[in-house]
């Protein structure tokens, strides 16, 4: 009776035990997910995309653009109807045009430019707030030209493409993005969620501010795109922060936001899968000694077992006294 008692105490014990460790595991891979979660002042959006236009808001003082001979068109205080058109890049009864010698522009910090792709291999920029220029001043890069410009590069808040619609021209052609996280106990970035910008989309990176999500500061390069095909190709990467990826289509009241959640980063960090994998090795190893225990307390040599029965458990404490 006394062996049979130590069975009822390693069953129960035993079973204490795996549930412990079970609720322990459960603690600890949902408190690597919540621990996770709150990386998210560390991560980062990429953005990849070609388009026919682009706004840009610039910010800070490392924005500046060589723009070679480009074509300078500056708006008419009011419309000439009385002339034609004429045959230069821009209209001439709306602005007048004069060829420029190695035009360079430093943007001033929260100067905006609107970038237009009309015609392939060609750049049209529209300025507004820029010190020393007029507001709707327009600067066309031809193809030759811009070949030899290289990279123009960026630093600002930016948005890719504008929402389709009828008429519309300054749009996405295709693009992907890339949500990069470095968690606290590694040095090297994690992909957490990858996807791609459809054709007709609008694209901004956002960052939650006070009150209502602002355009989040982006590092960014403008270049031309290969021999035939439209548009120009477009690179960003956001400061780090609490950002995510506004996305406007057609059709859609508001527009939809990206970000990573914390099932992305439960599949993908490599820390989490691998506490979930060892934690079920102990959870199935307990499970397994808890089993074999009370065989082998059954099997001791000259043991007889016998059945646990409500009057073997009634007489159990007068035997022991």
């Amino acid at each position: 009776m006394k062996l049979l008692g130590q069975w009822r105490v390693s069953r129960k014990g035993f079973a204490a035990v795996s549930a412990a460790t079970g609720a322990l595991a459960v603690i600890a891979i949902v408190g690597m997910i919540v621990i996770s979660a709150g990386v998210g002042a560390d991560r980062t959006f990429i953005l990849e995309a070609t388009a026919t236009g682009m706004d840009i808001r610039f910010a800070g003082q490392n924005n500046d653009w060589y723009l070679g001979q480009a074509t300078i068109c500056t708006p008419r205080k009011r419309i000439e109807r009385t002339i034609p058109r004429g045959t230069g890049v821009c209209d001439a009864r709306r602005y007048a045009e004069r060829r420029g010698d190695a035009q360079r522009i430093n943007w001033s910090p929260g100067a905006e430019v609107k970038l237009s792709s009309p015609q392939p291999h060609t750049l049209v920029l529209e300025l507004f707030g820029q010190e020393g220029w007029d507001d709707r001043t327009r600067v066309v890069i031809g193809k030759d030209e811009w070949a030899t410009l290289g990279v123009l590069s960026f630093n600002g808040a930016a948005r890719v493409g504008n929402q389709v619609s009828s008429g519309e021209t300054r749009t996405v052609l295709s693009g992907t993005y890339e949500v990069r996280e470095k968690p606290f106990w590694s040095d090297d970035t994690e992909v957490l969620k990858a996807g791609k910008v459809r054709r007709g989309e609008s694209a901004e990176i956002m960052t939650a501010g006070e009150g209502e999500r602002q355009s989040a500061e982006v590092f960014g390069h403008v270049t031309q795109v290969e021999p035939g095909k439209p548009g120009f190709n477009i690179g960003l990467v956001s400061a780090t922060g609490p950002v995510s990826l506004q996305i406007g289509y057609f059709g859609g009241a508001n527009p939809a936001n990206i970000a990573p959640t914390w099932m992305d980063r439960a599949l993908t960090s490599p820390l989490v899968l691998a506490l979930a994998f060892l934690l079920s090795i102990i959870l199935s190893a307990v499970q397994f000694v808890g089993g074999i225990v009370p065989a082998i307390f059954r099997l001791a040599p000259g043991t007889v077992e016998a059945p646990i029965t409500e009057e073997s458990v009634a007489q159990e404490p007068a035997a022991g006294r």
